[in-house]
């Protein structure tokens, strides 16, 4: 016989939650990351919002209003082509 089984380790449960547990810890890492990322996604959002602003306020200095279509264009006209 081999004798008997050690005893198992105590544990010390908080809110039903094991404070050392690993799978714990990287789930709680792992949102961390998630929320850091939202952050960053939302401070790049931002910036690009204020860059489009201000690139904006710049031209409509410069007079241009968005409500012409670009002049120039790469596709040929039938009537810009030379008869053969």
């Amino acid at each position: 016989m081999a004798g008997p089984a050690p005893p198992a380790p105590k544990l010390f449960w908080h809110d039903g939650i094991m404070p050392d547990d690993p799978v714990d810890k990287f789930l709680d890492e792992q949102k961390q990351l998630e929320t850091h990322r939202h952050d960053l996604i939302k401070e790049v959002l931002r910036q690009k919002e204020a860059a489009i602003k201000a690139f904006d306020d710049k031209l409509a200095k410069l007079g241009y209003d968005g409500s012409e279509a670009a002049k120039r264009s790469h596709h040929k006209h039938d009537d810009d082509k030379k008869p053969a």
